[in-house]
């Protein structure tokens, strides 16, 4: 059975800021951006297929931009892109989606990333960290 590892990247960020707020300050032995960006690319790449799907999360390891690929075994050729900054990943129409199948791309507000029960929790933690540790700000709406 898979889960939604963050139901919308919009909603990811209004959890990291909420946490945020109720948790105080955080602890210095929390990882680093590095660690935790570093972290969300390798374990995304081991753990996130359920056998039809696998997604990879990129970053350079120096900034907040981000993207999210995912491709589909059953249908050789195809991917998704959903890039975008985790400074701001709670702004309107920030996410740029391309895709395989589409030549110009979209801007949306929101993406659903699908994975296994084990991965979700631990992606949407580590996924929240890092908005909080890029200076990522609830929305004033």
């Amino acid at each position: 059975m898979r889960t939604v590892a963050i139901a919308a990247l919009l909603c990811a960020m209004l959890i990291a800021s909420g946490a945020a707020a109720q948790s105080g300050p955080s602890s210095t032995n929390a990882p680093s951006l590095s660690e935790t960006l570093q972290w969300l690319s390798e374990t995304s790449e081991a753990e996130s297929g359920d056998g039809d799907k696998h997604h990879t999360f990129e970053n350079d390891g120096k900034d907040c931009s981000a993207t999210i690929t995912e491709i589909r075994a059953e249908t050789p050729g195809f991917w998704i892109k959903e890039s975008f900054s985790l400074a701001d990943i709670d702004h309107t129409k920030k996410i740029v989606h391309t895709a395989s199948q589409f030549a110009d791309s979209i801007y949306h507000s929101d993406y659903i990333y699908f994975t296994n029960d084990r991965f979700a929790p631990k992606f949407a933690k580590a996924f929240a960290h890092a908005a909080r540790l890029c200076g990522g700000k609830r929305s004033s709406f």
